[in-house]
């Protein structure tokens, strides 16, 4: 029977038939080399355990904020995409570990986004600007710091002439991809084309989620629920999908002689594998890059601008950006309208200039009543 030692973590492994135990220390993640009991074993702990003191972080600093943060319900509740973009931002400021909060203030945080502009461009020196505020809203309230130092600094606009980021998919470049896209990864467009699911909702929708006539699910980023009547062209593109996997199923599992084991998500690669965010990505933008090169499509042409595309259908539809916000799972409004604004904003303008026209030829009919039609000058 082993005892056990506090901040030390025993792990056993089974390797062909005989059983391994290892040893870590929880502090700092390290294997402990020394055989357990010795006073190798003890030493080896003690040097680890001063170095976690080491790698502790400051009272007061900014790594001590960020920790208790990714510590916090706040943080682990998040949807896996959202952390993941959160610790890239983390790393970012790394080298700022130590400094004290208290040394922070508006100006240094202009500093910092002006720095991630230069190495990053402006979204991420935007991001940062939006997580710093976010993190500092966090700590406040937990005596961590006494003011939000973030809360006024404005992001950097973006240049009048630079396109417009996630832009709805035109008509004719919706039919080009799909016809082009492997029945796999149409799939994977057609639930962002035709339910306005993100990205990472796409990837993990399970198979449960689609009965066959609707999709219900829950999104990821707000908890929102999903539901709505799948549309007919997402239908038959996943009745094709079903059929394709399932025979590629069938073969692999005769070929490799085991049961045929079906993956619990609604959307598989072509290697009958559930969809990860990378992998989805590289194959969605070598098939635009492609299409790009050939001018079958124009650019710009975005997995999140299908969502952007989803409200410009709703409004042409008839749809209210009420409808908009609920098809889509948005609970804010403004995020609504930022979906379907491109198109209102045609529509709208559209119809101004039709009743400007019809009051400018009014005009015109009047004044030739008035004072007559003119006459065509007589040889």
């Amino acid at each position: 029977m082993l005892m056990r030692v506090k901040g030390i973590k025993p792990v056993t492994v089974r390797k062909g038939g005989h059983i391994y135990r290892y040893f870590y220390h929880r502090a700092t993640g390290a294997r402990i080399e020394a055989e357990f009991g010795t006073p190798a074993f003890a030493s080896e702990v003690a040097r680890l355990d001063d170095r976690a003191k080491e790698l502790a972080p400051r009272d007061g600093s900014l790594k001590a904020l960020i920790t208790a943060y990714k510590k916090s319900p706040e943080f682990t509740g998040l949807a896996t995409r959202t952390r993941a973009d959160y610790d890239k931002i983390f790393d970012w400021l790394a080298p700022l570990s130590d400094m004290a909060l208290i040394e922070m203030d508006a100006g240094f945080i202009y500093e910092l986004r002006d720095k991630a502009f230069a190495s990053r461009k402006r979204r991420f020196a935007n991001y940062v600007v939006q997580v710093l505020r976010l993190l500092f809203s966090w700590g406040k309230p937990r005596r961590f710091l006494s003011d939000n130092v973030a809360l006024g600094v404005e992001g950097l606009r973006r240049p009048k002439k630079m396109a417009r980021a996630n832009r709805p998919w035109e008509d004719d470049e919706r039919e080009t991809v799909l016809a082009a896209a492997e029945i796999g990864l149409r799939a994977m467009i057609a639930l962002g084309m035709f339910a306005g699911l993100r990205e990472g909702d796409a990837c993990a929708l399970p198979k449960l989620a689609f009965d066959g006539r609707r999709i219900e699910s829950v999104a990821s980023k707000n908890s929102e629920t999903l539901w709505l009547p799948a549309h007919f062209r997402l239908r038959e593109i996943l009745t094709e999908a079903a059929e394709v996997r399932r025979e590629r199923l069938l073969r692999r599992a005769r070929r490799q002689k085991v049961l045929p084991i079906d993956p619990p998500t609604l959307a598989v690669n072509r290697f009958g594998k559930p969809w990860t965010a990378s992998g989805f990505r590289a194959s969605f933008f070598k098939l635009i890059g492609e299409l790009e090169k050939k001018g079958a499509v124009r650019t710009g042409l975005t997995f999140h601008g299908l969502r952007h595309t989803m409200g410009k259908l709703v409004i042409e539809a008839g749809g209210s950006k009420e409808d908009v916000g609920m098809i889509l799972g948005d609970r804010s409004l403004a995020m609504a309208e930022l979906y379907s604004r491109e198109h209102e904003k045609k529509g709208r303008v559209s119809a101004t200039m039709l009743r400007l026209e019809r009051t400018e030829r009014t005009k015109m009919e009047n004044r030739a009543d008035a004072f007559g039609k003119p006459q065509t000058e007589q040889k």
